[in-house]
């Protein structure tokens, strides 16, 4: 079942994310808001975009940090440190790649970053179709294997 169907999907894409942060290391903001209305310039139609994380690994601090009521902080982070959009639905489909594609835009919309930033879905490779994977490869997003992060996330 995706997960977006599912009333545990909290949880899991919580461990999924930090279990990725504590491998990793640095500073970890859960659900990033990319916009919404009467945000920055955005128009009062808009409709709010979250992202799942976006991982700061060169950050000195180890953390994980809520996004909401750290906003500032994190874009004087994405600003100084190299980010790494991350979704991590346990899945990797077009609809998350549209969701990384915009994602990269709407964040470089509101700051400039210190380089490119980087893409990655959490997922089981096992279950990817060889033709999805080939796109994600050829967009520079990297697939990490659900399997290759630590106990603390279950399918």
């Amino acid at each position: 079942m995706r997960e977006e169907h599912n009333p545990e999907a909290g949880g899991e894409l919580r461990a999924r994310l930090e279990a990725l942060q504590r491998q990793r290391g640095g500073r970890l903001y859960l659900k990033v808001q990319l916009c919404a209305a009467d945000v920055d310039d955005w128009p009062s139609s808009t409709t709010s975009l979250y992202l799942d994380g976006v991982l700061f690994a060169d950050h000195p601090d180890d953390e994980v940090v809520a996004w909401d009521g750290a906003a500032e902080q994190f874009i004087r982070d994405l600003a100084t440190h190299a980010p790494t959009l991350v979704v991590a639905r346990g899945y990797a489909d077009r609809t998350i790649l549209g969701l990384l594609l915009a994602a990269e835009d709407l964040l470089s919309r509101r700051t400039t970053t210190i380089g490119q930033m980087r893409m990655a879905a959490i997922c089981r490779l096992a279950d990817q179709d060889a033709n999805i994977n080939w796109v994600y490869h050829r967009r520079n997003i990297e697939l990490v294997d659900e399997s290759s992060l630590d106990a603390g996330v279950q399918s």
